[in-house]
């Protein structure tokens, strides 16, 4: 999420009021996007160390799918000396979902951005 949030914002990228939500929108969706491939990534992995998908049937495939919903949340504002306080409620089952956050500051702007993975049972 780092290295997104300083692609997207770094390189003395200026706040507009404009600009921010379409930042925020593109962050979100390219660490989305990441971590979804990452995760069927893993399914797969996973899937063939149990040879599941080795036969290529239908169910062996679906075993492969990960079951994981991932939301991504972030926020861009300006930097002007006021404080930022992001909070999130969900249902939440300490085995087998887990958040990462990530937070970049530059001189005008500062970027939050908290993914979730909640497993679909």
């Amino acid at each position: 999420m780092a290295e997104v949030l300083s692609a997207h914002l770094g390189d003395g990228a200026r706040y507009t009021s404009e600009g921010a939500p379409a930042a925020a929108r593109a962050v979100a969706d390219e660490v989305r996007e990441r971590l979804a491939a990452e995760a069927r990534r893993q399914a797969a992995d996973a899937a063939a160390a149990d040879g599941s998908v080795a036969s290529g049937d239908a169910e062996s495939q679906h075993s492969a799918e990960p079951r994981y919903k991932i939301a991504v949340q972030c926020v861009v504002a300006e930097r002007g000396g006021q404080g930022l306080h992001l909070s999130a409620r969900c249902l939440w089952d300490m085995r087998t979902d887990g958040m990462a956050s990530s937070r970049f500051d530059s001189e005008e702007l500062v970027g939050l951005c908290v993914a979730f993975a909640v497993y679909h049972y």
